[in-house]
């Protein structure tokens, strides 16, 4: 999908949770099989990362600094779409309701895959680690469907 699409659809869905799902390919060590994470999330947009209330606490509290600015690329268009490298990436956040969290399902080859059964063959930087993220940024290529 083109950024400007997912933006007008998440727009339109204005102070609503939206379920948003992507995939990508993973990088394996050795590389001979292909790994496709898929994740499925129901999220936000429009915010601005500093505003965030865990972020502002967290500040507040001498837990971390302010928030800096993006690691790489620039803002096409604050807060929504990021440009780097000729791609378009899509700020989301992910809903604070516990009953909708985000999943991730792996296939290996086409064939449905758990987590445990590929971690190994996973570089780290491929895995979240379990901890919550307080965004993702998403190629805006990688989404498959907003719904809201």
């Amino acid at each position: 999908m083109k950024a400007q699409d997912i933006v007008e659809k998440i727009r339109n869905s204005k102070g609503q949770h939206v379920k948003v799902i992507w995939a990508k390919v993973c990088k394996t060590k050795g590389g001979h099989s292909i790994v496709v994470k898929k994740t499925v999330a129901w999220v936000r947009s429009g915010i601005d990362f500093s505003h965030l209330k865990p972020v502002k606490e967290a500040i507040e509290n001498g837990e971390r600094g302010p928030a800096n600015p993006l690691p790489w690329g620039k803002w096409k268009e604050f807060p929504f779409v990021i440009e780097h490298q000729d791609n378009e990436y899509v700020r989301l956040y992910p809903s604070v309701f516990d009953n909708l969290r985000s999943r991730s399902e792996y296939t290996r080859n086409g064939e449905p895959v758990a987590l445990e059964d590929i971690k190994d063959t996973l570089y780290a930087s491929e895995l979240s680690g379990g901890e919550k993220v307080e965004c993702f940024t998403v190629k805006a290529d990688n989404v498959i469907s907003v719904e809201s």
